[in-house]
């Protein structure tokens, strides 16, 4: 099972502070929690695997190539968090929760660009 990582991220926010640890350009570094999963193409491996076991992998009647597994990334701002997920499309109803897989999660405030 792939594990997940805690960290913080450094961003570069517009600041509203003129005169401590600010750039000339009236940006600074602020550290924002993270959570994310190291690597990518071992989640991915252990899902087709799972799925696979299930019976519940699909090349939709053709539309896939029998020789391609097809994986959709996306992202989410919502809120105070932003998401960064991935689908396997090779799935039925790929878009569903259930076949949605959580890669990155931070804090990100509203004034985050």
């Amino acid at each position: 099972m792939v594990s997940l990582s805690i960290g913080i991220l450094v961003l570069l926010f517009p600041s509203t502070k003129p005169d401590t640890g600010v750039s000339s350009s009236g940006e600074e570094f602020r550290g924002a929690p993270l959570v994310f999963i190291p690597d990518l193409i071992l989640k991915v491996v252990e899902l087709l695997e799972k799925n696979d076991r299930a019976g519940r992998l699909t090349w939709h009647n053709g539309v896939i190539p029998a020789s391609e597994i097809w994986i959709k990334l996306g992202g989410d701002k919502g809120g105070r968090t932003f998401k960064m997920n991935f689908q396997i499309v090779n799935v039925v109803s790929p878009s569903s929760v259930n076949n949605t897989c959580v890669l990155r999660l931070m804090i990100a405030t509203p004034t985050c660009t």
